[in-house]
């Protein structure tokens, strides 16, 4: 009952995504291994749940998909996000340290 409640129960947080992906994937196999069968829908929700605010449009995009998505796939959608989040958050900061030193270059 405990591994149940923990599978439901974990959050991204700050790990990075293939971590918390695999975290959930190890619980999943847990029950397994008790007799405990989570189907690819219900192993998915978890995953869904877990996530937080930032990952929103991927959440709304794929309950409201007429497309089955297996666990791979939104993995690997889940990895990408991720990634270019941080690539963008890393170009922003760019940006603002280039606007910074522009301007202080140029005495304003």
């Amino acid at each position: 009952m405990s591994l149940r409640y923990s599978l439901y129960s974990q959050k991204k947080g700050d790990q990075n995504m293939r971590d918390y992906l695999r975290e959930l994937k190890l619980i999943k196999d847990n029950l397994g291994i008790c007799g405990e069968k989570i189907s690819d829908a219900e192993h998915i929700a978890t995953i869904l749940n877990g996530l937080p605010s930032e990952f929103d449009s991927m959440v709304t995009l794929i309950t409201t998909s007429r497309q089955a998505y297996d666990v791979l796939d939104l993995s690997s959608m889940l990895i990408d996000l991720e990634a270019r989040q941080k690539l963008g958050a890393m170009v922003g900061l760019f940006s603002v340290n280039l606007v910074t030193s522009q301007s202080t270059s140029h005495g304003v």
